[in-house]
């Protein structure tokens, strides 16, 4: 016995088409329905740099920045707690200097070579703005806010 001879399916071509066409619909009304923001391609820069916060971030740092991330307990020495909760070290830090390890990864700005270079290739202005912008969130500081608009979102 087939498993699919209960189920009945369009059998000409034109019916099938209909039935996918209808199918993609429903799905595409269901996308800008249930996420809006998504859809129309607007989403705001501190989600966008929690989203890559967490993607690109979390393994070392641990979801809430403190340096306790899955990886960390095989690093010597252990990734940078971006919370200042131990000492005030990222405030002290200007938007420009956390770009930098960013893009150039510790062993480009005379830090720990384990924390990776995420250069242009890996993200693109925006997208380090965005994630800068975001770790700012997980310390107390006085830096001036990012302009995103002026950030490039081509990546290199």
């Amino acid at each position: 016995m087939n498993l699919f001879s209960s189920v009945s399916f369009p059998r000409s071509t034109a019916n099938r088409s209909r039935l996918l066409c209808a199918v993609l619909l429903i799905c595409l009304l269901n996308q800008s329905i249930l996420f809006p923001s998504v859809s129309a391609g607007i989403e705001e820069p501190e989600d966008i740099g929690k989203k890559l916060f967490i993607h690109f971030c979390t393994q070392c740092h641990g979801e809430k920045g403190k340096g306790d991330g899955v990886n960390s307990e095989f690093l010597n020495p252990k990734p940078r707690g971006l919370t200042d909760s131990e000492e005030r070290y990222m405030a002290k830090l200007s938007n420009q200097d956390i770009i930098n390890v960013i893009t150039k990864g510790g062993a480009g700005v005379d830090k720990v070579v384990a924390m990776p270079l995420w250069g242009r290739k890996a993200l693109s202005e925006y997208e380090v703005g965005v994630l800068t912008g975001y770790v700012r969130t997980l310390h107390p500081n006085e830096a001036a806010p990012i302009d995103y608009s002026a950030l490039s979102k081509e990546k290199s």
